[in-house]
C-alpha cells in the first residue's frame, strides 16, 4: 500500500522520519531523498531505516521500539481509519516519549517545528489552527515553520545548486489537439517521427514537443544541480510532463511545483524551495514571474515548436513545425545556457575562496553576464526614446561601456538607420555597424553574437520597440528558424508600396511628408480602412463621472489586427470588456498611429470612442518638431491634415505625445497646434476626443510630472484631457482635481499595467491604482492591458483576462450598457475562431481573426469560485449558430431546479410597439434554456418576464411576475432550436437580461439531442444568439440587380507549382440607388466553382473585397464570385438571391 492511500497513518509515517531527519540523518540523507522516501512504499520504510543505522548517531534500540509500535499501526489502519484510531497512535507515540523522557531525565518543549495534517511533526501533539509555510508538493497537509525551513536549508551540505525549471517554452512546448492547423495535422499521425521527442497525450487532448538537447541538458545538469520543476500550470498538466521529461523519475520526483503549491497568485517564489536563494539558478522565460528574484533569474529564449505558440505571441511568421525544421541542439538555447550552468557551478564551489556560507550565485551570475560584452564600447543612434533606457541597461549588465558621443574608444555603433551621423562615421571607421538585436542576442545567449548577422545597411525598425519587454523580445521564434540573420526580418517593410495592390492592411506614417502629402488618401488600402461602424450613442452619460482610458500598446503594433479582412490567427489577442471603457487609445512608436479599422469598428459597436496617436520621440521626434512647429501656418497645417485622416477614416480623436526636449520659443506654435487639432477635431467629428500626454512643460522641457499642474495646465486648457504620467504619488488624483476644478473628469491618471514604475505596481494590483483614483473622483488611462496575453498569465489567455478585467469591475463598476438601440443582435462573437457558421450552417472549419466581426458581447462577470453549479463562458470550441462563438452552461443541476445568470446589463426605453425576441439553443433533451427580461416603470416599478419552453414555465411560473412561453421551431439546422416571444409593455424599461438554466427529471432517451463536448455533465445547453426587434420588423435585402459589381487589379498567374493559377481582383459593388448601407453589418464572400458548390473565402466590412492569389484549377476560365449581404439583426441573404460578380478570363 502507498503513503497517499492511507492519510491518517501516513502522518505518523512523515512523523518518524522528520524526528530522523531532525538528529543527524541530514548529514547523511540529502532532502531530495527525504522528499523521496515520502512517497515511497511502506515496505522500502525498513530497507532506508538500515541504510543509516551505521552512521547515525540517533539510531537507539528505543528507536526499534516506536518503529515496532509504527509497524503495528499500519498494520492495522485501513484507508477509512478514523480519527480514534489516529489518536491511539498519538497516545502510543506519547507513551514512548515518556520513557525516553524518563531514561534521559531531561525533557525539552517542543516548538512544533511544523505539522502534518493537525499533528505535530516532531511530538505528535495535535495543534489549532495553521501556520508556516505549505509544502503540499512534498506531500498534502505538510506545513513547516518559518525557523524549520531556514534550519533545513542551513543543513544540505552536499556540492549541489539548486536549479528551477519552468516548462513551457523553456522545455518543452504544448498545444492543444484543435488548435494544430492543416500544416500541423500530420504531426497526429506520426507522433514517432521526431525521435521521441513528440507526444501526443490523448487524455489532455493536447500534444508536447520537448526541446532539442533537453535530455543531455538534463542529465548534465542533475550532476550539478538538485532540479526542480517550477511552472504556472495547473498540478496534472505539471506531473504529466514530469514523466515525459524524466521517465525513470531520477530527475525531480517530487520536487514538481504547480500553481497550486504557490503562495503568490501569478507569481513564483523560493519560500517554497529547500534550498538557500543565494544557492538558487532559475530557468524561465518570462520575467514578470519572478517579481522577487530576479536576480536568480537567467531568462530563456523561447521555445515556439507550434503555430498556436506562435500566434499567443503575436508573432507573424511560420512555426518550426509548420516549417518542418526544428531548433538545432548544438546551437540552441539549452545547449548555450547549459555552457553557462557550468560556469556557474565552477565558480561557486571550485573559484571562490571565502566561506561557502557566505558564496552567492546571483552575483556570480551577474559577474558571469559582464563578460559577455566586456571591452565593447558602444554609442546609440536614432534608437527611440522608450526603448533607449532598457537597451542601454542590458548592454551595461553584459559587461559593455556606453557613450553618449564619438570618440576613438568607440567599437561598436547601435542603430535603426543607417543614414545617421553616427552610422556613417561607424562605417567610415570601420567599427561595427549593428542592430540594437545583436543586444538583445547576446542576453538570450549569455554570449556575444557575430556581429556580420546584425549588420545594418539601411533603415531598420523592425520591432525594435519590443526591447522595453524583455520576456518577448526579439520576434523570437526568428531566432530559432534564422539564427538572427536580421536583414530578412525588414524585408517586408522596406518592399511594401501601399498603392500597389495587396492583402488590405491597416499601417502607420512614418513621416511629416506622408502626412502633408495626403498620399494616404490616395493608397489602395485606404478604401478598406474606412469605418463601416458608426459609434453607437447611448443614453448613459458619462460627464458626471470618471471615465476609463483604455491605451493598447502591444509588441510594436499592427500586428495580427492589421488584416483588414481578418488573419489566420485563432489566438489572436482579442478584447471584450468594452462595457468597462469609455475610450479606447491605439499607440505604436511611430509618428502617426493610425488605428486599425478593426478596432474602430468593434469599439463602435459597444459605445467606445477610438483615438489615434501622434508620437515625436527621440532624435527623429526633435527634428519633427523643428519643422512642425517652425510656423504657426506649419502647425494648423499639420493639425488639419491630422483631423481629416480621423474624419475619412472615422475614427475619434488623437493622444498627443510629444516626448522631446523643445525650446521655449516654439511653445506658442506647439499651442496652436493643440489648439487648432482640437478645434478643428470638434467641427469635423463632433464628439470627438483630443488628449494631451504629460511630457513637455510649457517651458518646453520633457518633464513628466505625473499629475496636472500649472507646468502642464496650458496644454490641458486648449484640448479635451491629459494623461498623466504613470509615476505618481497616492496624493497626487487628489491634487489633479483640485486644479483641474470643474474638468476633474478630463482627468487620466496614467496606470502602466506592465508595473513600471506605476503606482500600486500594475499587473494583477492594478485595481490598487484604480480604488485610489476612483476616490479621488478623477478618471483613468489603463496603459498596456494586453500585459495579460503578451506575459501569457496562467492558466490560460480566456480565463487571466475575465479574472483581470473582473478587479477592474469590482473596482470601477460598468460604464456601458447594452441593448440600448432596436433592431439589437449578438451571437457573442470575439472577433476570433476554428470555425465559421451561418444560420447553424457551417461554412468554414480554417481557423481566423477580424475584430471587425465581434459581437456585442455579453457582460459576463467573472466569478473566480466553484460555488455556482452551473459554469458560463463564452465558448470557441463549439460550433455556433452563427460567426465563432456562442455561450455555453455546462455543469450539474438537480432536478427540477435552476441557475440564473446575466448576459447583458441593458438600458432600452420600450416603446408602443410590442417587441419580439429570438433566441437559439443547441441542448440534450434534460436541459432547457430560458431568457429572464427585468423591465423597470417611470416609477421605479420592477417587473421580470420569464420567457421559456413550455415545460419549464410550467414549474417556475410561481418564481416571476409574468410568464411568456416561448414558441419553437427548426432553423437551417437540425442542431438547433429557435425560440421566439413577444412582449408588450409600453413606457417600461428593459434593464436586464438573464439567461436561465432549467433541469428536467426525465432520462436521457437515444433521441436526445447531444453536444460534441468530450465531458459528460447533468445539464449542458448553448446560446448560440439573442436578437430583440420590434414585432413588426422585416428585414429586407436589396434584389440581385439593383447592385452594380465590379472588379479591378485583375492579376492570373500561375502558381509555383504548376499545376494551378493564382488569382488575384478587387471586386467592389454599390447600390444603383442611395441607401443607408449602415443597415448591412458585413458581406460574406463566396467562390462558386464549375460544380455550382461555392467556397466561403471571405468577410468584407466595406463594399470592397481584395481576393489575394486564391489557387485555382489551371484550366479555369470563368470564376462567380457571391456576395452575401447580411443585416444588422443577424439576417443574412439567401445565397441565390444575392450579387455575384462574373469574371471570365
Amino acid at each position: 500500500m502507498v503513503a497517499d492511500q492511507i492519510p491518517n497513518s501516513v502522518q505518523t509515517l512523515i512523523l518518524l522520519a522528520w524526528n530522523l531527519a531532525n538528529s543527524s540523518l541530514f548529514c547523511i540523507l540529502p532532502m531530495a531523498e527525504l522528499i523521496n522516501f515520502t512517497h515511497s512504499p511502506i515496505s522500502d520504510f525498513h530497507e532506508m531505516q538500515s541504510s543509516v543505522t551505521a552512521d547515525s548517531l540517533a539510531y537507539s534500540s528505543s528507536i526499534d521500539d516506536f518503529i515496532a509500535y509504527l509497524d503495528d499501526a499500519l498494520a492495522a489502519t485501513s484507508p477509512d481509519e478514523n480519527q480514534d484510531e489516529l489518536e491511539s497512535v498519538r497516545i502510543k507515540r506519547r507513551k514512548f516519549e515518556s520513557d525516553e523522557e524518563t531514561e534521559e531525565s531531561t525533557s525539552e518543549v517542543c516548538t512544533h517545528p511544523g505539522s502534518f495534517g493537525d499533528m505535530c511533526i516532531r511530538c505528535g501533539q495535535k495543534l489549532d489552527g495553521e501556520s508556516g509555510v505549505t509544502f503540499a508538493y512534498i506531500h498534502k497537509g505538510l506545513r513547516l515553520h518559518h525557523e524549520e525551513i531556514s534550519r533545513l536549508r542551513n543543513t544540505d551540505a552536499n556540492k549541489k545548486l539548486y536549479l528551477m525549471l519552468d516548462l513551457d517554452h523553456t522545455l518543452l512546448n504544448s498545444t492543444h489537439l484543435a488548435h494544430l492547423n492543416t500544416q500541423e495535422l500530420h504531426l497526429i499521425s506520426q507522433p514517432d517521427s521526431l525521435g521521441g521527442s513528440l507526444f501526443k497525450l490523448d487524455k489532455m487532448h493536447m500534444m508536447t514537443k520537448l526541446r532539442p538537447f533537453v535530455r543531455t541538458f538534463l542529465r548534465e545538469a542533475s550532476e550539478m544541480f538538485d532540479m526542480y520543476i517550477y511552472t504556472m500550470g495547473d498540478r496534472p498538466y505539471a506531473l504529466e510532463m514530469a514523466k515525459l521529461l524524466d521517465p525513470q523519475g531520477k530527475y525531480f520526483n517530487a520536487k514538481v511545483i504547480s500553481q497550486d503549491d504557490g503562495t503568490q497568485k501569478h507569481q513564483k517564489g523560493l519560500d517554497i524551495v529547500l534550498g538557500q536563494e543565494s544557492a538558487v539558478v532559475i530557468l524561465d522565460d518570462t520575467e514578470q514571474a519572478w517579481v522577487k528574484h530576479k536576480d536568480n533569474l537567467i531568462l530563456m529564449e523561447r521555445y515556439h515548436f507550434f503555430g498556436s505558440s506562435c500566434r499567443q505571441f503575436g508573432l507573424n511568421c511560420k512555426s518550426l513545425a509548420e516549417l518542418k525544421s526544428d531548433e538545432d541542439e548544438a546551437e540552441g538555447a539549452l545547449n548555450k545556457i547549459l555552457k553557462v550552468l557550468k560556469q556557474v557551478h565552477y565558480k561557486f564551489f571550485d573559484e571562490l575562496k571565502e566561506d561557502i556560507a557566505e558564496r552567492d550565485v546571483r552575483q556570480i551570475l551577474k559577474s558571469v553576464r559582464r563578460e559577455v560584452l566586456g571591452g565593447c564600447v558602444i554609442v546609440f543612434s536614432r534608437i527611440c526614446h522608450g526603448a533607449l533606457p532598457s537597451l542601454r541597461k542590458m548592454a551595461e549588465q553584459l559587461g559593455a561601456t556606453c557613450l553618449m558621443e564619438l570618440d576613438s574608444s568607440v567599437t561598436h555603433v547601435v542603430a535603426t538607420d543607417a543614414g545617421t551621423e553616427k552610422a556613417r562615421w561607424a562605417v567610415k571607421e570601420k567599427r561595427f555597424l549593428v542592430h540594437p538585436q545583436w543586444i538583445v542576442a547576446a542576453n538570450y545567449f549569455w554570449e556575444k553574437q557575430p556581429e556580420e548577422n546584425f549588420v545594418l545597411k539601411k533603415m531598420q525598425y523592425s520591432l525594435i520597440y519590443n526591447i522595453t519587454l524583455a520576456s518577448n523580445i526579439l520576434v523570437q521564434i526568428r531566432i530559432n528558424i534564422h539564427r538572427y540573420k536580421f536583414t530578412m526580418m525588414s524585408k517586408d517593410i522596406t518592399s511594401f508600396d501601399p498603392k500597389q495592390a495587396s492583402v488590405p492592411i491597416s499601417y502607420p506614417l512614418k513621416t511629416l511628408k506622408e502626412l502633408e502629402s495626403r498620399s494616404y488618401l490616395d493608397s489602395f488600402h485606404y478604401p478598406f480602412n474606412k469605418a463601416s461602424v458608426p459609434l453607437i450613442q447611448t443614453p448613459t452619460s458619462s460627464s458626471n463621472r470618471g471615465k476609463i482610458l483604455v491605451c493598447h500598446d502591444m509588441a510594436g503594433g499592427y500586428l495580427d489586427d492589421k488584416y483588414v479582412q481578418g488573419g489566420t490567427n485563432s489566438d489572436a489577442y482579442s478584447l471584450w470588456h468594452w462595457y468597462l471603457i469609455d475610450s479606447f487609445v491605439y499607440f505604436s512608436h511611430n509618428l502617426v498611429t493610425l488605428p486599425p479599422v478593426t478596432w474602430t469598428n468593434t469599439a463602435h459597436r459597444h459605445a467606445v470612442k477610438v483615438l489615434g496617436t501622434f508620437l515625436t520621440e527621440g532624435e527623429g521626434g526633435r527634428d519633427v518638431c523643428n519643422e512642425l512647429l517652425s510656423t504657426k501656418e506649419s502647425a494648423q497645417i499639420y493639425a488639419e491634415r491630422l483631423a481629416e485622416l480621423a474624419s475619412q477614416l472615422g475614427f475619434d480623436g488623437w493622444l498627443l505625445n510629444m516626448e522631446v526636449d523643445l525650446d521655449s520659443v516654439q511653445i506658442p506654435n506647439l499651442k496652436e497646434f493643440v489648439n487648432h487639432l482640437t478645434l478643428t477635431m470638434h467641427s469635423s467629428v463632433p464628439g470627438s476626443l483630443v488628449i494631451w500626454y504629460d511630457s513637455v512643460t510649457d517651458d518646453g522641457s520633457l518633464n513628466y510630472q505625473n499629475q496636472l499642474n500649472k507646468y502642464n495646465k496650458p496644454f490641458f486648457d486648449i484640448c479635451d484631457g491629459i494623461f498623466a504620467n504613470y509615476s505618481w504619488e497616492e496624493n497626487y488624483p487628489k491634487l489633479s482635481a483640485d486644479v483641474a476644478g470643474d474638468r476633474k473628469y478630463d482627468v487620466y491618471m496614467g496606470i502602466d499595467v506592465f508595473g513600471r514604475g506605476t503606482f500600486g505596481g500594475g499587473q494583477w494590483n492594478t485595481n490598487f491604482a484604480l480604488d485610489v483614483i476612483k476616490k479621488a473622483d478623477v478618471s483613468a488611462a489603463i496603459f498596456a492591458p494586453g500585459w495579460v496575453y503578451e506575459t501569457k498569465q496562467e492558466p490560460n489567455f480566456e480565463t487571466a483576462q475575465n479574472r483581470w478585467w473582473g478587479l477592474v469591475e469590482k473596482s470601477w463598476g460598468l460604464v456601458r450598457k447594452y441593448p440600448v438601440a432596436l433592431p439589437f443582435y449578438s451571437n457573442f462573437d470575439q472577433g476570433r475562431g476554428n470555425h465559421i457558421t451561418v444560420d447553424g450552417i457551417n461554412i468554414s472549419n480554417a481557423t481566423w481573426c477580424n475584430l471587425s466581426s465581434q459581437g456585442l458581447q455579453p457582460q459576463l462577470m467573472f466569478d473566480d469560485s466553484t460555488v455556482n453549479s452551473i459554469q458560463v463562458l463564452v465558448d470557441l470550441t463549439e460550433k455556433s449558430y452563427s460567426g465563432g462563438a456562442n455561450i455555453t452552461f455546462q455543469g450539474t443541476l438537480k432536478a427540477k431546479s435552476y441557475f440564473q445568470k446575466t448576459i447583458f446589463q441593458a438600458e432600452l426605453l420600450l416603446t408602443k410597439l410590442p417587441l419580439r425576441v429570438t433566441y437559439s439553443v443547441k441542448s440534450d433533451s434534460n436541459s432547457l434554456l430560458g431568457l429572464v427580461l427585468n423591465v423597470t416603470s417611470t416609477i421605479n416599478e420592477n417587473v421580470s418576464i420569464l420567457s421559456a419552453p413550455q415545460e419549464m414555465v410550467n414549474h417556475l411560473s410561481q418564481k416571476f411576475d409574468k410568464i411568456v412561453p416561448t414558441t419553437e421551431q427548426n432553423g437551417s439546422s437540425t442542431e438547433w432550436i429557435m425560440h421566439e416571444f413577444t412582449i408588450d409593455m409600453n413606457g417600461y424599461t428593459l434593464t436586464e437580461i438573464r439567461a436561465m438554466c432549467y433541469r428536467q427529471d426525465h432520462e436521457l432517451t437515444l433521441n436526445s439531442r447531444r453536444l460534441d463536448h468530450d465531458l459528460v455533465t447533468d445539464y449542458s445547453a448553448i446560446l448560440g444568439h439573442v436578437t430583440i426587434t420590434p414585432s413588426e420588423y422585416k428585414p429586407s435585402f436589396p434584389v440581385s440587380n439593383s447592385w452594380l459589381v465590379n472588379g479591378e487589379y485583375i492579376d492570373l498567374k500561375s502558381s509555383p507549382k504548376g499545376d494551378s493559377k493564382l488569382l488575384s481582383v478587387k471586386i467592389s459593388w454599390k447600390l444603383k440607388e442611395e441607401k443607408d448601407y449602415s443597415v448591412f453589418s458585413h458581406y460574406n464572400v463566396y467562390m462558386e466553382n464549375e460544380s455550382k458548390v461555392k467556397e466561403y473565402i471571405g468577410v468584407a466590412h466595406v463594399n470592397s473585397f481584395y481576393v489575394s492569389e486564391l489557387e485555382v484549377p489551371s484550366a479555369t476560365s470563368s470564376f462567380k464570385f457571391i456576395i452575401q449581404v447580411c443585416n444588422v439583426d443577424g439576417t443574412n441573404q439567401k445565397l441565390d438571391e444575392s450579387p455575384y460578380y462574373q469574371l471570365e478570363v
